[in-house]
C-alpha cells in the first residue's frame, strides 16, 4: 500500500478557526446533509450540537478537549479548531433516528490521526477492529450497523452489516496530518434501477482509495442503517471493546445520499486549501476492486 505523498497548500487559501463549519463541504444547496457538527462551535463543555437539526452529542466516556491546533496553512497563517481524543475517551448521540432507515450515506470528516492507535485497535483485515471515527456495532450479522475508521496502521476502512457484514480499505493517512476522508454507502452503484443493490468507498482528500464489488441487501435488519446511537471518537458497542479514536476530528458530517467524487474533490480544496499530489489508490487495491472486501467477514469478540 503506497502512502500518499504530502499535500501543497496554496497561498491563496484563506482560513479562519470561526470559519471553519462554513469552509468545509460548502455547497450550493445540499438539502440532503442530515446532520453536521464543527470543533468551532462546541463550547468545549457539555453537548456538542450538530448545526443541521439540533442533534446533540454527549461526552460519555473519558474527556474529549476542545483546542485551537498549532498547524497553519501557507498564505493565511490561520489556525483550525479540533475536538482531541486521547485513545479512551468519545463522543455518543442521544439517538440515531436521523440515521436510522438509511440505505445509502456519505460520512465525511477532516481528522488527524495520531501515531500511536486507540484502545481497541486492530490488524488491518477485519473492518471492525479499528480506530473509529463514527460507528456503532451490536453483534451478530445482518444488523444494520456502520463503522468508520482507521487500522493500527492509520489506514482507512469502512464497514456496513447489511448483507452478512462487509467492509472496504482504504489507502494511508499520515500520522499528525489533516485529510479529509469519506466513506460512502451507494445504494443502486450501476445506476441500473436495482435498489436491492449497494456499493461501499473510501476518499481521503476527494481521491477515491478502495470500493467493493456489487452488493446485495440482507433481509431484516440488514435492509438499512439500524436506529441506534452511535459513537464519535469511539465504537458504541453492546457489552464489548469500544476501539477508540487517538487524533482530532475538526468536522463531521451525514449525508442521506452517495456524494460524488467532484463534490468530494471539491469539498477537500474548499477546507485543506488546493491540493496536489493528493494520495493516488494502490494498484492493489485497483486490482481488488469488486473482489476481496466484498466478502469479507469481522472477526467477532
Amino acid at each position: 500500500m503506497q502512502k500518499p505523498t504530502k499535500a501543497v497548500f496554496r497561498p491563496s487559501f484563506v482560513l479562519t478557526s470561526a470559519a471553519a463549519a462554513c469552509v468545509l463541504f460548502a455547497q450550493t444547496s445540499h438539502a440532503a446533509t442530515v446532520m453536521e457538527w464543527d470543533a468551532s462551535s462546541w463550547s468545549g463543555t457539555g453537548a456538542w450540537t450538530d448545526s443541521t437539526a439540533g442533534e446533540q452529542l454527549t461526552n460519555t466516556v473519558g474527556t474529549v478537549t476542545k483546542a485551537v491546533d498549532s498547524t497553519t496553512f501557507a498564505g493565511s497563517g490561520k489556525q483550525i479548531t479540533t475536538t482531541v481524543y486521547n485513545g479512551s475517551s468519545g463522543f455518543e448521540s442521544d439517538a440515531s433516528s436521523l440515521l436510522g432507515g438509511l440505505k445509502e450515506f456519505t460520512i465525511s470528516a477532516v481528522i488527524r490521526v495520531g501515531a500511536t492507535p486507540g484502545a481497541g485497535a486492530g490488524p488491518a483485515g477485519n473492518g471492525w477492529t479499528y480506530n473509529a471515527v463514527t460507528a456503532f456495532e451490536i453483534g451478530n450479522n445482518n444488523q444494520g450497523e456502520f463503522q468508520f475508521g482507521f487500522d493500527n496502521a492509520n489506514k482507512l476502512n469502512g464497514a456496513v452489516g447489511l448483507n452478512g457484514d462487509n467492509f472496504v480499505g482504504g489507502g494511508t493517512v499520515p500520522a499528525d496530518q489533516w485529510a479529509t476522508v469519506a466513506f460512502i454507502l451507494n445504494q443502486d452503484p450501476n445506476n441500473n434501477g436495482t435498489s436491492t443493490e449497494y456499493n461501499l468507498s473510501t476518499y481521503i482528500n476527494g481521491v477515491l482509495q478502495g470500493t467493493s464489488g456489487v452488493l446485495t441487501y440482507g433481509g431484516g435488519t440488514g435492509e438499512f442503517i439500524r436506529n441506534s446511537p452511535f459513537g464519535v471518537g469511539f465504537n458504541v458497542v453492546g457489552g464489548g471493546d469500544r476501539r477508540f479514536l487517538t487524533g482530532d476530528i475538526a468536522h463531521l458530517r451525514y449525508d442521506n445520499t452517495a456524494l460524488d467524487q467532484a463534490t468530494l474533490t471539491a469539498d477537500a480544496a474548499n477546507y485543506l486549501g488546493t491540493l496536489e499530489n493528493v494520495p493516488e489508490p494502490s494498484t492493489g487495491l485497483l486490482a481488488l476492486v469488486g473482489a476481496a472486501f466484498a466478502a469479507a467477514r469481522r472477526k467477532r469478540r
